[in-house]
């Protein structure tokens, strides 16, 4: 699955980040995430608990209890929802804002 574009936020845009849960794990089909629809309570702080609304490629919506953190190794912040992640992206401007 490619990083998607999710959601947007201000100037900042939230990308869904691949995972492979089945290294160590029977691979199950399970559906994958396709779009953040929300964060409610987010807030650029480490360790700050927010809510993310998911929504997967069979239609449903989840709702994840999640944290914001942030890497000191990559200097990224991201979102985890344990099930679900997103990386955090600054500095996104509209296509017609100059």
């Amino acid at each position: 699955m490619e990083m998607c574009y999710s959601f947007r936020m201000n100037n900042i845009i939230f990308k869904i980040v691949p995972a492979n849960w089945f290294k160590r794990r029977t691979p199950r089909p399970e559906p994958k995430p396709v779009n953040v629809i929300k964060i409610d309570g987010f807030k650029l702080m480490k360790n700050h608990l927010c809510r993310m609304h998911v929504k997967f490629d069979n239609g449903e919506v989840r709702e994840f209890l999640s944290r914001v953190i942030y890497s000191d190794i990559n200097g990224k912040w991201l979102v985890d929802g344990m099930h679900v992640y997103v990386e955090v992206v600054f500095g996104v401007r509209d296509k017609d804002s100059n």
